[in-house]
């Protein structure tokens, strides 16, 4: 899923690699792209199509996949902002890589806890292609249900 996503930024986004708006976070993931695309892209699309047709069986027998957005707890930022180490480190907590490898609709919840250091966690709610309606409503219902609670 990385390779993919990170492939697709430097096809189409090489061109903003020295402009001085663009995050470090952004500049290491077209790098990245550049090298994969040499390296294992081919692979990793031949395992896109595979992962495409496993998600599709899945949704013939549920309406949803839920999950958390990120793996563990996310590290704090630091001072001066994130490194291309820190990023990396981020952008390996998220579940959302292989979602967006499928090319199905996902929509993140925020879910408050009472928590005194982590006030908030995220549930990511993943549905079939185009039913990005049902799962707005969905996401609807969970804000609802967690609000009373």
């Amino acid at each position: 899923a990385a390779t993919v996503a990170a492939v697709g930024a430097w096809l189409y986004d090489q061109k903003f690699t020295n402009e001085s708006q663009v995050t470090i976070r952004t500049k290491a993931v077209l790098a990245l792209g550049g090298l994969q695309y040499k390296t294992a892209y081919p692979e990793a699309l031949r395992k896109q199509a595979a992962w495409k047709s496993e998600l599709g069986r899945a949704f013939e027998h549920v309406d949803f996949i839920a999950l958390p957005t990120l793996k563990n707890l996310p590290p704090h930022v630091p001072l001066f902002g994130g490194t291309v180490a820190f990023e990396a480190r981020a952008l390996a907590l998220q579940n959302t890589q292989a979602v967006n490898f499928g090319g199905v609709p996902a929509l993140a919840v925020p879910i408050p806890i009472k928590h005194q250091s982590i006030p908030l966690t995220s549930l990511q709610l993943v549905g079939p292609r185009f039913a990005e309606p049902d799962l707005l409503n969905a996401g609807r219902l969970v804000e609802a249900a967690v609000k009373n609670h």
